[in-house]
């Protein structure tokens, strides 16, 4: 018998992909701000008007809400990004299916067998311009964390973070600019990266 404490126990750090598996419902709410953008970067990817893809969207939450099991019997094997890609490449196929009479030119017979869309479909495109387009994805994924991230921690900190990690300034420096030290400025860095690879990593590769 599950026991509806047991989301409680899990630190805020923990993995978010571990606490939604417990049904964490903060973190379900955290992944959700942290992914809504991406799904609609691939929803616009495929042509998707902005009405339908929020019904697409919720769609998807929908499912990983149902099949998150699966994803857990599979465990480090499969990644989250790639994993939730496929589910949102399947209801944009659905949608299209259901819609076939109105958008004929949007999906053809073979298409259609093959369940995905023939518009800026992945199987054609080169290596490099997989590589950019997996950069892209992560690029919207770390906004969405630096912003999350950003409201949880203080200002010196953030700023410590930022001017270190993206700004590749070195602590002497960045102390002297915050009022800080040296040494608190290192740490900062260090707190932040931690959180940021314990609670969002495996939701980025």
């Amino acid at each position: 018998m599950q026991h509806l404490h047991k989301p409680l126990t899990f630190p805020t750090s923990a993995s978010l992909i571990l606490r939604i598996q417990h049904g964490d419902q903060t973190a379900w709410v955290r992944v959700e701000a942290l992914y809504r953008p991406l799904l609609r970067y691939w929803c616009d990817r495929q042509n998707v008007a902005n009405n339908d893809a929020d019904d697409i969207i919720q769609d998807v939450f929908v499912a990983v809400n149902r099949y998150i099991a699966d994803f857990t019997a599979h465990g480090d094997k499969v990644c989250f990004r790639p994993w939730l890609k496929t589910i949102t490449r399947r209801k944009i196929v659905d949608f299209y299916r259901r819609n076939i009479k109105d958008n004929p030119v949007l999906l053809t017979e073979s298409a259609w067998e093959r369940r995905q869309p023939i518009v800026e479909a992945e199987e054609s495109l080169s290596d490099a311009e997989m590589e950019i387009e997996r950069e892209t994805e992560k690029q919207i994924l770390y906004r969405q964390i630096f912003e999350q991230i950003k409201s949880e921690v203080n200002a010196n900190t953030w700023e410590a973070f930022l001017l270190t990690t993206l700004g590749g300034e070195d602590s002497v420096s960045v102390a002297a600019k915050l009022g800080m030290t040296p040494a608190n400025v290192r740490k900062a860095k260090s707190n932040v990266t931690k959180r940021i690879k314990n609670e969002f990593g495996n939701l980025i590769q």
